[in-house]
């Protein structure tokens, strides 16, 4: 919804999420998979179960597949000091639907409301269209936007945490309640960075960001992606991660102050 980025060398209580929007993301996409959110399972509109410790997954087997028909397993978060918030909106793009994102000088969220097991479902595959990329966009703070990202959300595992992480961890949640998530990995459009490169965000070093796309050339054309999530986080953070994990969309222009529209056609969660 992204992390504390070893949340500022341990000190994530002092990061609030009214001053740091991309934390923000991270704090409340836990808070609200614990409180509110569902395992995806046999009854849901998913294919399979996939709650961590099953049996794995059938090759090829789809768990979850979004057409973004409506929007009923997605909430629209938004940041408390951000006054502007993006559009998110189901709309009818070339003849079928499509999820229609927009930020302008703005910054909000769509939260997915299931949590699912990575290591049964690895594959993400998705479709979607970019119509323009910011001039003004760059991996520091300033200038931390993309016009659409894809989060995997980790939820953290305090059974397999060091002594510091779990003090830390604990600290935050006596706060806000329950534990930030681990860490997060979005694949991003960039506007200016070459494709494959992985960037540390500037807010906190337990989000990473996987160029997949980058400037104008492919802007406004229907382009499919299929990723491994798994895979693409070991490569990022040089570790395994936490098995639960759950998803968010984000479109954000709040750093530049410019604007940008994007489309999703479906994401797709699946085994290999």
């Amino acid at each position: 919804m992204p992390e504390c980025g070893r949340l500022a060398q341990h000190a994530q209580v002092s990061l609030l999420p009214t001053a740091y929007p991309r934390l923000a993301l991270l704090i409340y996409a836990l808070l609200f998979a614990l409180s509110g959110g569902r395992a995806l399972a046999q009854g849901s509109p998913a294919a399979e179960a996939a709650s961590p410790g099953a049996e794995a997954a059938s090759p090829g087997a789809i768990l979850y597949r979004e057409e973004f028909v409506n929007l009923e397993l997605w909430t629209h978060e938004r940041f408390p000091k951000i006054e502007k918030a993006s559009s998110y909106r189901v709309d009818t793009v070339d003849g079928a639907p499509a999820l229609a994102a927009s930020a302008a000088a703005s910054a909000s969220y769509l939260l997915f409301s299931q949590v699912y097991s990575l290591r049964q479902y690895p594959l993400l595959r998705w479709r979607w269209r970019v119509d323009g990329v910011y001039v003004k966009a760059g991996a520091h703070k300033a200038v931390d936007d993309f016009p659409l990202r894809i989060f995997l959300l980790f939820e953290f595992e305090p059974e397999k945490a060091s002594i510091m992480d779990r003090l830390s961890y604990g600290l935050a949640k006596s706060v806000y309640g329950a534990y930030p998530p681990h860490s997060s990995l979005s694949y991003v459009w960039d506007s200016h960075g070459a494709v494959g490169r992985i960037l540390i965000s500037p807010y906190t070093d337990k989000d990473r960001d996987f160029v997949l796309r980058s400037g104008t050339a492919l802007t406004g054309l229907w382009l499919d992606e299929s990723v491994n999530v798994l895979e693409d986080y070991i490569k990022a953070f040089g570790r395994e991660p936490p098995d639960r994990v759950t998803l968010a969309i984000m479109a954000d222009a709040d750093d530049t102050g410019e604007s940008a529209s994007s489309y999703l056609r479906f994401i797709e969660i699946g085994a290999p």
